[in-house]
């Protein structure tokens, strides 16, 4: 007997020689079919897909309000669940069913985001965006910016709010906007050259020397304190050079320090002296001129300084002229596009 469908409903279809697809129903369900929208990308111009499914394709009804996991490999605790429209950033698509008190902050915290634009001029980074409110699933990104590569498509930013507390809304905002001005506006080669010179302030590299991972090494094998307890008897010169070799050893050997604890305590320290780096080994120290996740690439370098900037709170004089430079550069960058549209 075929699976009776509603609309509404939330589905797993088969499709032959390909990956099983997730859909929501636009309608009841006939005798032998069902219209339907894929779920992926739906609410997203340009990339919406709706068809005519055969019941006997549909592998299961997950009804309309799944459970949050995997099913078939598709993750149906994230899925659309309804467009909330703000007056300033437009539709705003939720994929759980948040808190109302989730909900009002922010809806709050986007008021406050507006305003602060508008008070530079740069509301124009809420236009042709799509605004997504997703659930917090163990991941560790509390926004994210997705950056079209098809014009007739738009940008999306992504926003996990349960991740942290309402007074970090506005931050994670701005920093996702910031990665939109900056990929999408400040186009200059010589500002993004002058933005990589400001980066690479913040990252030292520098290497073990050899000699300095044999002492290392002979002080290891010849003492009688595990390798997992070794670096607190260090001075911290010592204790940094001992934490990049070890992860050196990581990396090359798929070895953790638990396991050279096992190697050790067995009496086996010349399997461990065949797997030690004894080479200058290069590692990369961090000097934050921002924040420390302003290190990880430019791109972050940016995004973080325009958060820092537009939430009041201080930076360097340097970065807040660059920045000032590269919105000045955004916004006649914007305006000569609009002319030429």
């Amino acid at each position: 007997m075929a699976i009776r469908i509603h609309k509404g409903d939330y589905c797993i279809a088969r499709q032959e020689g390909k990956k099983d697809y997730l859909f929501r129903a636009l309608s009841d369900s006939d005798k032998s079919t069902v219209e339907v929208v894929i779920e992926k990308n739906q609410h997203i111009q340009g990339m919406r897909h709706t068809l005519t499914v055969k019941l006997d394709d549909v592998v299961v009804n997950l009804g309309t309000d799944p459970h949050p996991g995997k099913v078939y490999g598709h993750d149906v605790g994230s899925v659309l669940r309804k467009r909330r429209d703000h007056d300033k950033f437009g539709s705003v698509y939720w994929f759980y069913r948040a808190d109302k008190q989730v909900v009002v902050d922010l809806n709050e915290s986007m008021d406050r985001v507006y305003l602060k634009l508008k008070k530079k001029g740069l509301q124009f980074l809420l236009n042709d965006v799509v605004f997504e409110v997703h659930p917090y699933f163990n991941g560790k990104y509390a926004g994210m910016f997705l950056k079209s590569k098809n014009e007739e498509i738009p940008d999306r930013i992504q926003i996990k709010p349960e991740i942290m507390p309402a007074s970090e809304y506005d931050y994670v905002w701005f920093h996702e906007l910031g990665h939109r001005l900056h990929l999408t506006f400040c186009t200059s080669k010589k500002l993004n050259a002058v933005w990589l010179k400001l980066y690479l302030t913040s990252i030292k590299v520098e290497a073990v020397k050899k000699d300095k991972s044999q002492q290392l090494m002979d002080m290891l094998l010849d003492g009688e304190d595990m390798p997992s307890n070794f670096k607190s008897g260090l001075d911290e010169e010592d204790a940094l050079a001992y934490k990049w070799i070890i992860r050196a050893i990581q990396q090359v050997n798929g070895l953790s320090i638990k396991e050279l604890d096992t190697l050790f305590e067995a009496e086996m320290r010349d399997e461990i002296k065949k797997i030690w780096p004894v080479r200058n080994i290069p590692r990369k120290e961090l000097a934050p001129i921002l924040t420390e996740y302003a290190t990880v690439n430019v791109k972050e370098c940016f995004a973080e300084a325009f958060a820092l900037y537009m939430t009041g709170k201080k930076m360097p004089e340097q970065v807040v002229k660059l920045l000032e430079k590269s919105i000045a550069y955004a916004k006649a960058n914007r305006e000569k596009g609009d002319e030429e549209a």
